[in-house]
């Protein structure tokens, strides 16, 4: 039910951007009709200006902020907005190609609730000559072990459980040393 004089958003035209609101929108419809070439292009360069004080820039570099802005404004005048653009525009074709797959890595990894990086450290230790170095990796994998077990079971961060994993991956090359920085309660 309509009421009459009142004006919906639902009956509009849908937009384009929505990030940058119906005014901006109704901006860019009103540049598309000035018949003035130099007028668009001033139409064009203050839009811009509202978009970009919509936006903020998050520490981003300006030149990309601009390219990006001008990107958009070619996007929401459906590219036929006749101005000198600043920046090279993407063609329509370029934003309905699909982006490229990023290729997943292949590789199994033994704990997944542990991740490549641990299971890639622990097989460092077992390379790595003993000494201050190895031992202090080896502090900093177990602590991230310790909080990767936080996060995925229901709690069991023991020191036990730490050793255990921490000799299982490492083919029981490290277990004195882990049983030496992570002393088990009840042994002295």
């Amino acid at each position: 039910m309509n009421i009459e004089g009142l004006d919906y958003n639902t009956d509009r035209p849908q937009l384009l951007m929505r990030a940058y609101g119906r005014q901006v929108q109704e901006m860019v419809e009103h540049a598309l009709q000035e018949p003035d070439r130099a007028e668009r292009q001033r139409c064009a360069e203050a839009i811009i200006a509202c978009m970009k004080q919509i936006t903020p820039s998050n520490g981003r570099k300006k030149v990309d902020i601009m390219h990006t802005l001008w990107n958009h404004l070619a996007v929401m005048s459906r590219f036929q907005l006749d101005i000198d653009y600043p920046v090279e525009i993407v063609d329509v074709e370029g934003l309905r190609s699909p982006a490229e797959k990023v290729p997943y890595p292949p590789q199994q990894v033994r704990a997944r609730h542990y991740g490549s990086l641990v299971m890639q450290s622990l097989q460092q230790l077992k390379t790595m000559p003993e000494g201050a170095e190895r031992t202090e990796l080896l502090k900093l994998t177990a602590a991230r072990m310790r909080r990767c077990l936080q996060q995925w079971t229901t709690g069991n961060t023991s020191n036990e459980k730490l050793i255990a994993d921490i000799d299982r991956y490492t083919d029981g090359m490290l277990r004195d040393e882990a049983e030496q920085l992570f002393p088990l309660k009840g042994r002295n």
